[in-house]
């Protein structure tokens, strides 16, 4: 069973899900960390706090889809 689960009641998960967006959507140098952040409603210190860098929310977001497709 997964530990997490991504949900909009929470700010690392409104993150997590508006990431998964941004990165289908735009190649990773193109995703901006503070348009990100808006979308999400949290500010940029959450993202540092739960993900400490893009790249970290990026790889979470990767397993996060793959998690997805393997469950289809």
């Amino acid at each position: 069973m997964r530990e997490w689960i991504p949900s909009e009641s929470s700010s690392k998960g409104r993150l997590v899900l508006r990431a998964v967006d941004a990165f289908s959507a735009e190649a990773f140098d193109e995703v901006n960390v503070v348009a990100l952040c808006a979308a999400a409603d949290v500010t940029t210190g959450t993202l540092y706090h739960h993900f400490g860098t893009k790249l970290g929310l990026y790889e979470l977001v990767r397993l996060e889809v793959e998690r997805r497709t393997v469950d289809r």
